[in-house]
């Protein structure tokens, strides 16, 4: 047995790592990985348009407002 503690075994306790769930995981990883694989590869068609250019924020007019303290815009 695994757990014996019998007085002849000498009594000591087994501290062994349970690698079955580890296997598990990494046997769905896998699993996921190779699914998603072959999906990422295939490219799908983009459709490119073009914008029109924008103005640089130095052509473009603004809009500058101060609020004095007692809350009156000037």
């Amino acid at each position: 047995m695994a757990f014996g503690g019998g007085p002849s075994e000498g009594g000591g306790s087994i501290s062994d790592i349970n690698v079955t769930p580890l296997v598990y995981v990494m046997l769905v990883l896998l699993i996921i990985f190779m699914v998603t694989a072959p999906i990422l590869q295939q490219a799908s068609p983009s459709i490119c348009r073009r914008s029109p250019p924008r103005r640089s924020p130095a052509t473009r007019s603004s809009l500058v407002v101060n609020v004095n303290k007692p809350g009156r815009s000037s």
